[in-house]
């Protein structure tokens, strides 16, 4: 057992219940894994979105970029 000199604040489990400090702790502690959660969760929503809007280009769709980005560094040279 641990001497209590060497404990720190040391009270009964039925003050640290009204402890504001203690109550302001596990308040901040619960909003803050909610906030965690919620970004965890839109991040996730967001790369499911991605990986479906990915799926549905096909290489047709690629092609009038490729052709813009050409076109736009000759434009660059000639100037």
């Amino acid at each position: 057992m641990v001497p209590s000199a060497t404990r720190p604040h040391s009270r009964p489990p039925d003050e640290d219940a009204v402890d504001p400090i203690a109550l302001y702790s596990r308040a901040l502690q619960a909003y803050t894994l909610r906030l965690w959660t919620e970004s965890l969760k839109a991040v996730e929503e967001r790369r499911a979105q991605k990986e479906s809007c990915s799926g549905t280009l096909a290489a047709a769709d690629l092609k009038p970029l490729k052709k813009r980005s050409s076109t736009s560094s000759t434009s660059t040279r000639s100037s």
